[in-house]
């Protein structure tokens, strides 16, 4: 059974899709023949133009709470694991993102390697990505 706030649920996604996207490239690409080959472009999957939601949220150190601070000698941390959002209107069919395609950002120019995609309940297409250039 669908959720009773899934209409809002995407008329939010719409919403922030309009005001927080930017354009966005995809370049498809495909594992090399051999496991230590380069990526290669994908024959089978044409280059795609979208707009989509870069995030980069900041993670807490996860510092214990005895840490002493007048060491330099830290726990560990957590790193953030930025993403980039496709929202709904913007999935047309035959579109298709999947690890290794690049993303290039058209009004930075960077680029971005996508390590895995992970679809929300409200249909929002979550590719986490790894900065390339």
């Amino acid at each position: 059974m669908a959720s009773l706030f899934m209409a809002e649920v995407l008329d939010m996604a719409a919403s922030v899709g309009e005001v927080m996207s930017e354009p966005f490239t995809l370049l498809p690409r495909i594992k090399g023949a051999d496991r230590n080959a380069p990526d290669i472009p994908d024959p089978a999957r044409a280059q795609a133009t979208f707009n989509g939601v870069f995030l980069d949220p900041p993670m807490k150190p996860a510092i214990m709470r005895a840490y002493d601070a007048r060491t330099d000698q830290r726990p560990g941390t957590n790193a953030s694991e930025p993403r980039i959002d496709i929202m709904p209107d913007q999935l047309v069919p035959g579109f298709t993102v999947q690890a290794p395609d690049l993303i290039v950002s058209q009004s930075s120019g960077k680029t971005w390697r996508v390590t895995h995609v992970t679809p929300t309940k409200a249909a929002i297409l979550r590719c986490f990505v790894n900065l390339v250039g």
